[in-house]
């Protein structure tokens, strides 16, 4: 399985942007302003929602949810995943 980490938020493409240059964020950011993804996830049920939890889906490359994990540690998490896989 190859290996892709991802950051999404209910940001703006300039906000992402803003705030990857500020945190040194190493992972690309999508944007999720219309929530559709986080409802399609069930991580969000409001499309209202003001932010969502912090959550990780591990995805087949046939586009298959392999694993959810509630994160605690958003920032030491992504290396756990890698090792992992």
């Amino acid at each position: 399985m190859g290996i892709a980490i991802y950051g999404v938020s209910f940001d703006s493409v300039e906000e992402n942007a803003d705030f990857a240059a500020k945190h040194d964020f190493p992972f690309p950011l999508l944007c999720d302003v219309n929530r559709e993804l986080a409802m399609a996830l069930g991580i969000v049920a409001d499309p209202d929602a003001g932010y969502a939890p912090r959550a990780t889906f591990v995805i087949s490359d046939e586009g298959i949810i392999e694993q959810s994990i509630d994160t605690k540690d958003p920032g030491g998490q992504a290396a756990e995943i890698l090792n992992l896989y």
